[in-house]
């Protein structure tokens, strides 16, 4: 039995899309692509295609799907960091209105 890892390449670009389809033989499924080979193995192939400023993430609830994310965007992952003391927020409003008591001095 072949294993096969899923990979949300929804935050790659759209011109290096063929580039890492192809060194993966894999398959294009909408904003994700299904290529051979265990988690690891397809990881090890990525981390070697992918241009600069692009990071390999894997799935905490199943290792067999992994994401493409821009290098340094948590927001991307739906978590908003305040600038000021490193709390973590769920939106951007949460954010801004939690911003707003350090600029005020109330933190």
């Amino acid at each position: 039995m072949t294993d096969s890892v899923k990979i949300d390449i929804s935050r790659l670009c759209d011109s290096s899309r063929p580039a890492v389809i192809a060194a993966l033989d894999a398959r294009e499924e909408g904003d994700s692509i299904i290529a051979s080979g265990t988690p690891a193995q397809v990881r090890h192939a990525l981390e070697q295609v992918l241009q600069e400023g692009y990071v390999v993430a894997e799935s905490t609830d199943n290792p067999a799907v992994l994401a493409v994310l821009k290098e340094g965007d948590i927001e991307q992952l739906g978590l908003y960091l305040c600038g000021y003391c490193g709390m973590i927020f769920h939106n951007d409003v949460e954010r801004n209105v939690h911003q707003r008591a350090h600029y005020f001095g109330f933190g």
